[in-house]
């Protein structure tokens, strides 16, 4: 309750006093009693109330006059207006009216100077905040320009608060992408280093590893990052005594030498030095490389290490193999201050002697030293240490290398035989063939064919016996002619028979030798698909069972012959198919097919168009020759 409350129930309280008083004194009717103090509560109430009002009303008025005079502060001094009312605890607001009084007359009654003093300090001081803020956001920017993409990507509001907020996370993101990056970077690197030692080391040995790098994920999980390295190397050597160097003379030699190689150093030879200096040119172009000469190798003399460091570039290039007197560790204080200052795209070790142990606590080092540089790394050996597990493999490839290399002379000394073989064949092969069909049946003076049977046609005047009828239906089954209706099943039937007697026939004859040089070529049908349905899937057959060339793809039917019934046909007598027969016959020794033989024009015709074409037509074949009459 405020004051005004508290004097209109004083003043209210002694109104009912003094009419309780007038009343007793005056020993009134108790009715009439009851009916004033009925009235005396009213106006009681009603003083209250009016009391009240007029003292709300009168605070107001000096409230809104104190109130009116602060605003016009806070507009000026709005920043020193602010840190007044937090330094000395006052809460509320003008518009609400929360404001003490009292707190207001003190704030009007302060001096302006004051004010404006405070206000330029705050202004300032804001002003700093701001731009030191916007350096920050601007700095992580720069930093982080790859984790600050990822993180800003998708959002509409980005003020240099919110950045600076959150820096910790934008630079997970940016650790995050850049690991992948690198390994990235790296693995192509090293396949770039791959490539390079292919045109340039031709003498050098290389082998692969994987180096684990700590790394972080975009949420700021702990990851592991590999990044791959080509070693290469001149020569290798194995400490490992219990191992069979039988395949690995090489390994042996250099291990027995090593003691000295320690003590007088590793001469190279100039091929090697020109190899060296064509890899570092490549892998300086258009990179910042650093190589470095490790020259502190335990158990090693210094007059064995003569190599030094520097930044190559394909101006300096040669100067790699100038010797200086003081050697440099990459891990001693000079190395370390290197890394630092010239900060390199790539980094080169060459070591004389390495170990795999060595080799990774040197790639680890330079990876860790430069992880905000993130550079990459190529290592070169002039020896390499294998390791028991490195060796142990080495062993077994080289054995199956020399395995597979007996296995390949064994090849080569098996085909050289065959083809010499092969050309003592074919020099005597023409009188060969011919002896082997001498006795075959002459066609005429000079030409020769076998028939598998004798074939009696319907026009034979003489009934034939059951065996003849079988005979008759082999051909026609396998002829497989549409006016027939002969099934898929006969024919199938009819063909098999049929290649499977002339594979013997033709084994007998020619024998294993001389199959492989002869070639299949079946007489056209009178139309092509009566060629392909008779003749296709048979010369693939036979061919397959005996090893003979396959001719049916190179005589092609262009139009097909007509029937002496044909109403195309004017000649009265059937016409032959078109045919074209490819020069891919020049040179190879024919043996012609057809289903029957009668005079044998047909034969000799395709003989001569074969002649014209290079072949030596050897003989025919025939799965029967036509007979009118029976044998004596």
């Amino acid at each position: 309750m405020d004051s005004n409350g508290c004097f209109a129930w004083f003043l209210a309280f002694v109104i009912w006093f003094s009419i309780c008083g007038v009343a007793f004194s005056c020993d009134m009717n108790p009715l009439v009693l009851l009916l004033l103090i009925v009235v005396g509560i009213i106006l009681l109430a009603i003083v209250v109330f009016l009391v009240v009002v007029i003292c709300n009303w009168i605070s107001a008025i000096i409230y809104e006059k104190y109130a009116k005079q602060v605003t016009e502060l806070e507009k000026e001094y709005p920043f020193a207006y602010k840190k007044y009312l937090e330094s000395n605890h006052i809460q509320g607001n003008l518009k609400s009216g929360s404001i003490p009084v009292s707190s207001l007359k003190n704030m009007r009654s302060r001096d302006k100077s004051i004010w404006e003093k405070e206000e330029k300090v705050i202004i300032e001081q804001r002003e700093r905040q701001v731009r030191e803020l916007k350096e920050k956001a601007d700095r992580i920017k720069t930093n982080y320009q790859t984790g600050f993409d990822i993180w800003s990507k998708g959002r509409s509001y980005l003020s240099d608060e919110l950045i600076v907020y959150n820096e910790k996370r934008i630079r997970q993101f940016d650790e995050a992408a850049k690991d992948v990056n690198w390994e990235h970077s790296q693995s192509i690197f090293a396949s770039t280093c791959r490539d390079y030692a292919k045109n340039n080391l031709s003498d050098f040995g290389c082998y692969k590893y994987t180096i684990e790098i700590p790394g972080i994920t975009q949420e700021g999980e702990p990851t592991t990052i590999h990044l791959p390295v080509w070693q290469h190397f001149i020569c290798g050597v194995c400490l490992e005594k219990d191992l069979d160097y039988s395949y690995n003379k090489n390994v042996q030699k250099n291990t027995e030498d090593l003691p000295r190689l320690k003590k007088e150093g590793i001469a190279l030879r100039n091929e090697s030095i020109v190899q060296i200096e064509k890899y570092i040119t490549q892998l300086a172009a258009n990179r910042k490389l650093l190589v470095f000469f490790n020259e502190e190798i335990e158990g090693w003399t210094s007059l064995a290490l003569t190599l030094s460091y520097t930044i190559v570039t394909p101006d300096n290039v040669r100067e790699i193999n100038a010797a200086i007197d003081k050697a440099l560790d990459i891990e001693s204080k000079s190395g370390k201050e290197l890394l630092a200052q010239e900060s390199p795209d790539c980094v080169l070790i060459i070591d004389a002697f390495t170990t795999n142990e060595q080799l990774k606590k040197n790639c680890e080092y330079v990876f860790a030293t430069l992880h905000n540089q993130r550079p990459n790394i190529a290592y070169l050996s002039l020896i390499k240490a294998y390791d028991r597990e490195e060796m142990v493999n080495y062993i077994q490839e080289s054995k199956a290398q020399a395995e597979r290399f007996k296995e390949e002379e064994l090849r080569k000394e098996t085909e050289r035989k065959k083809e010499e073989e092969r050309i003592a064949i074919e020099k005597k092969l023409p009188s060969l063939l011919n002896e082997k069909v001498k006795n075959w049946i002459p066609l005429n003076s000079f030409f020769r064919y076998m028939s598998m049977l004798n074939y009696y046609p319907t026009s034979c005047s003489f009934e034939i016996s059951d065996n003849e009828w079988d005979d008759r239906w082999l051909v026609w089954n396998f002829k497989n002619d549409p006016d027939r209706n002969i099934s898929a099943e006969e024919h199938e039937l009819a063909m098999g028979k049929v290649v499977q007697e002339l594979q013997i026939r033709l084994l007998e004859t020619f024998g294993d030798e001389c199959l492989p040089f002869l070639t299949l070529v079946c007489l056209p049908a009178s139309t092509k698909a009566k060629h392909e349905a008779r003749y296709e899937e048979f010369s693939k057959r036979i061919c397959e069972k005996t090893g003979m060339q396959n001719g049916y793809p190179h005589i092609k039917i262009l139009a097909d012959g007509l029937s002496k019934k044909d109403p195309q046909n004017s000649t009265g007598k059937s016409t032959a198919p078109k045919v074209v027969i490819d020069d891919w016959f020049k040179g190879k020794n024919v043996i012609l097919f057809d289903d029957v033989i009668t005079s044998g024009n047909t034969m000799l015709i395709y003989k001569k168009l074969l002649e014209r074409k290079g072949a030596n037509v050897v003989a025919g074949m025939a799965i029967g020759k036509t007979k009118h009459e029976r044998p004596e």
